[in-house]
């Protein structure tokens, strides 16, 4: 730069010596030593293009690798229960006696295939026609404006009637619905000739209810079957979390999570209770165990689903951010996510709340209530009524059933998605 200053026509001695001066005070430029290449010949670019061999193209196969995993749990249940001592009432072999498989009949399918003809002409033809008749793209004369002048915009804008912005309150809209179904269940049994035993009427139910709250220890009974409920749904979250962020970092956690809710999640969890029953005997840990399998299963598959949706500009901009593993799903994929995350607790908190009161109707959370002490659960609640033909205290533990769902949704649920999607403009609610 000085030298270049130096040939200028016209520049005075006093800008060719500033410029001096700054080259003499420039740093020198360094180049580390292991940033020098010795030569092309040593660089490695390694393998850009290379045939793969057949173990890598076989392990690219997505139901290979699915039906790997399914095969080591079999093989890791059958050793179990081969050589773990494990008792057959417990836990049986995974294996059969011989002969106990169906016959095959997949060569002569295949045969069968390999001699069906070819579509004919005649059905081509017949598209071809069906193509041909289709009617044109006709525009009625009502639906033609005569002018612009005919046309009614109506009011752009004016105030709201008190009725107006009264029904446009979500709350006031769903009580009316639910007023409505009391009043046609009260009238229907009141002048319909229904029995009693078959469905009373809203008065009695709502005299069950009132004398349930404040003589029969309903109250400690609801808080007997959330308190179970809430220790299962927290694990159950955690469990599903814990899957599906496996199921984000690796390729096999992601084979193992679409594995075990293909197997598992289409099983009922009030299946698992007999077997629950077996394992931890009749107390809250069996009913804690079957409410995981209620939680679990709908609760991963919406968040994977939600991860999986978050878009590739999102994920890069985290990336640049230095966000790495726990962090990065922490702060990048489950805020993006919290909408279908959302979603997935809500079904899994239904999935788990009925679950729990059928597991209650078999027996009364942590103690059998058999003596009036308020120690059983809402469902035992509905069962022991029901066996004392008491029909009204059946409906009213029903009715409570109804009413603590109604409130979760409502004020739990429905302030999550406030504070969170809702003002972040993600969804609208």
């Amino acid at each position: 730069m000085a030298e270049r200053a130096s040939r200028l026509p016209g520049r005075d001695a006093a800008a060719q010596t500033g410029v001096s001066r700054m080259a003499e005070r420039a740093p020198a430029l360094h180049l580390r030593d292991e940033h020098e290449a010795a030569g092309l010949g040593a660089a490695d670019t390694g393998d850009v293009a290379r045939r793969l061999s057949p173990w890598e193209r076989i392990s690219n196969l997505n139901s290979v690798r699915k039906l790997t995993i399914l095969v080591t749990l079999v093989v890791v249940w059958e050793l179990y229960t081969r050589f773990g001592g494990i008792s057959e009432y417990l836990l049986p072999k995974f294996s059969f006696p011989a002969g106990a498989l169906p016959k095959q009949e997949w060569s002569r399918m295949a045969e069968r295939a390999s001699r069906l003809p070819g579509r004919d002409a005649a059905a081509q033809t017949g598209v071809s026609r069906m193509a041909e008749r289709a009617p044109a793209l006709h525009l009625r004369d009502e639906h033609e404006a005569a002018g612009l002048g005919a046309a009614d915009t109506g009011d752009v804008a004016r105030r709201l009637s008190p009725w107006e912005r009264i029904s446009n309150l979500n709350s006031v809209r769903k009580l009316t619905i639910l007023v409505t179904l009391v009043v046609v269940w009260e009238l229907y049994t009141r002048f319909g000739g229904i029995s009693e035993y078959l469905l009373p009427k809203f008065s009695d139910t709502g005299a069950a209810l009132f004398t349930a709250l404040w003589s029969e220890h309903l109250l400690h009974m609801i808080w007997n079957s959330v308190k179970i409920l809430l220790a299962g749904y927290v694990i159950g979250i955690g469990i599903a979390t814990v899957l599906t962020t496996l199921a984000v970092a690796t390729r096999f956690g992601s084979d193992l999570l679409s594995t075990l809710t293909a197997m598992l999640n289409p099983l009922p969890a009030i299946a698992l209770l007999p077997m629950a029953m077996l394992w931890f005997g009749l107390g809250a840990d069996a009913i804690v165990f079957t409410l995981l399998h209620s939680v679990v299963w709908p609760v991963a598959l919406n968040m994977h689903t939600g991860f999986m949706g978050v878009s590739e500009t999102q994920r890069m901009v985290g990336r640049n951010y230095g966000l790495r593993g726990i962090r990065y799903v922490a702060k990048l994929l489950i805020p993006a996510a919290f909408p279908s995350i959302l979603t997935g607790m809500k079904i899994g908190w239904a999935y788990a709340w009925r679950t729990l009161i059928a597991a209650e109707l078999v027996f009364g959370g942590a103690v059998v209530d058999t003596e009036g002490t308020g120690e059983g659960g809402l469902g035992w609640f509905i069962f022991a009524n029901q066996m004392d033909l008491q029909i009204p205290f059946v409906f009213a533990g029903l009715f409570t059933v109804i009413l603590v769902g109604i409130v979760v949704e409502n004020m739990v649920f429905r302030n999550l998605e406030l504070r969170t999607v809702g003002r972040w403009g993600m969804q609208t609610v």
